[in-house]
């Protein structure tokens, strides 16, 4: 009927034309707290399920000699939306990224607060190498050394290691993102069970030995994720558990050795941001991965007071968005004896205070977020059958 495709096309031009609720942006972030190593290489393979990770050698040494979790992110899972989420900290719902992947010239920069444009206003130097959506994604002005790539094969993924090394070696940037592209490409077009994968995932393997080989250690960090898995057939973009589960592997100073189990991807931006002193993103709805870090009571606090300051803004900011009232209590005062308490050295109280305001600010958030996803859900079934369920 007319009615019927009305709302199926309606339904397909909001999927589509999705853009994050956020009304307003949260203030910038400019707490910087003490870094806890001098540079971190955030390499995303992508395209690598967690299963198949574990038929990586190399990766696996790096595993049991570092930090590992699983990767989980949220769905769609598509590029474009896990990047913007590694590097900002929100999920895809909110972070304005396209729910489907955009060709070159329709990617638009990211509009919510991110890992490089944090270290950019704080005097810190990032650097992107990979595939060329990268350039759309991250405005140039922000990084201090970049090198793209246009194809998604081996020898481009090798050239951006090559780069990678350079960099590296002449310029020390703090933060380094290597992007690989060929398992995602062989994923597509054969699968995840087929051999071209399987060859792809092992090149990639050598990729990381390589990077890794060329950096030290002892003084600075190298973190490997992906951004999606594979259908066994091929193909991402949905909701379903390979695509959303992906490694995490983290090595080097001040890196707490162990399986730490799951990691929402959201976490990832904040604990980058932490490792390097840098201010949270501002939009980051994860926390501090606290457990994967060494560091002192004192550093301890301040990361989780700066982290605490950050949800209370991006908290005000996400529930006024969705149409509820704001955060509970008196937030903003707990914050604020938060920091006193670091000022005159009560480092355990800050920690404290910080932490149950955290926690408490997202249980809110995430209350409030399952019920407007309700809300949605029910305003996109057809009037004929709602409340059927209640009738029945």
């Amino acid at each position: 009927s007319a009615v019927a495709y009305l709302w199926a096309d309606s339904l397909i031009n909001s999927i589509y034309g999705y853009r994050s609720p956020l009304k307003g942006i949260s203030p910038l972030t400019e707490y910087t707290t003490r870094p806890l190593t001098s540079q971190v290489v955030l390499v995303v393979a992508d395209g690598l399920r967690y299963d198949t990770s574990f038929q990586m050698p190399y990766l696996n040494h790096l595993r049991q000699e570092g930090a590992q979790a699983k990767l989980v992110s949220s769905p769609p899972s598509g590029s474009q939306a896990a990047w913007t989420a590694l590097l900002s900290g929100a999920r895809p719902e909110i972070n304005d990224a396209p729910m489907f992947d955009q060709s070159y010239e329709w990617i638009r920069p990211i509009t919510v607060d991110h890992l490089f444009a944090a270290l950019n206003r704080t005097g810190l130097t990032g650097g992107i190498v990979g595939f060329h959506w990268w350039e759309r994604l991250v405005p140039s002005e922000l990084l201090h050394i970049k090198y793209y790539v246009t194809t998604e094969d081996d020898a481009a993924d090798a050239l951006a290691v090559d780069r990678a090394l350079t960099f590296l070696k002449e310029f020390h940037p703090n933060l380094l993102l290597v992007g690989l592209r060929q398992i995602n490409t062989a994923g597509q077009m054969y699968g995840a069970f087929s051999t071209e994968y399987a060859e792809a995932v092992s090149r990639c393997d050598q990729h990381i030995r390589l990077l890794a080989s060329n950096m030290d250690l002892h003084n600075s960090v190298l973190v490997i994720v992906s951004g999606h898995g594979h259908l066994d057939q091929g193909g991402h973009g949905g909701n379903e558990a390979v695509t959303l589960n992906t490694p995490f592997v983290m090595i080097g100073e001040s890196v707490q050795r162990g399986d730490h189990g799951l990691l929402p991807m959201t976490d990832l931006a904040p604990t980058i941001a932490t490792l390097l002193g840098a201010p949270i993103p501002a939009a980051a709805l994860g926390t501090i991965r606290t457990d994967m870090l060494q560091m002192d009571s004192t550093d301890k606090a301040h990361k989780l007071v700066a982290l605490a300051d950050q949800h209370m803004r991006m908290g005000s900011i996400y529930l006024y968005s969705i149409g509820t009232k704001g955060l509970a209590g008196k937030v903003d005062e707990d914050v604020q004896v938060a920091l006193s308490s670091l000022q005159v050295g009560n480092y355990e109280s800050a920690h404290r205070l910080a932490q149950i305001t955290v926690n408490g600010i997202t249980q809110e958030m995430t209350q409030a977020r399952d019920s407007r996803v309700w809300q949605e859900r029910y305003l996109r079934v057809p009037p004929l059958f709602r409340g059927l369920d209640r009738a029945i």
